[in-house]
C-alpha cells in the first residue's frame, strides 16, 4: 500500500479553498468501497481520502450489478467526503 498526499485548489462562485487529498494506492483488492469502509470503521480517516487501484476483483456496480474489471484498464477507486454541503450561511457570504 502506496500513501501520497496533494493540495490542490478548488473555487466555485462563493469562495478559492485549498485541500489537502489523501491518496492510497493499492495493487488489488477485492472492492476499494468496502476497503475505505472498514479503513475508517477502524481508525480516522481524512477527508477526502481516495483508495485507488489497479485491479478490483469484487466490485459493484449500479441496482446490485457486479462490476468487473481487467487490470490497468479501468477508474477504479472510491472516495470520502465528510462536511461536503455548506452553512447556509456560508452559501450568502
Amino acid at each position: 500500500m502506496q500513501r501520497y498526499h496533494f493540495v490542490f485548489t478548488f473555487e466555485n462562485s462563493f469562495r478559492k479553498s485549498k485541500a489537502l487529498m489523501h491518496i492510497i494506492k493499492l495493487d488489488a483488492i477485492d472492492s476499494t468501497n468496502t476497503f475505505l469502509k472498514e479503513l475508517s470503521a477502524n481508525q480516522y480517516v481524512e477527508n477526502l481520502t481516495v483508495v485507488t487501484t489497479e485491479h478490483q476483483i469484487l466490485g459493484r456496480g449500479q441496482r446490485g450489478s457486479n462490476w468487473n474489471t481487467e487490470p490497468g484498464k479501468n477508474l477504479t477507486f472510491s472516495v470520502l467526503i465528510r462536511n461536503f454541503l455548506l452553512e447556509i450561511e456560508e452559501v450568502y457570504d
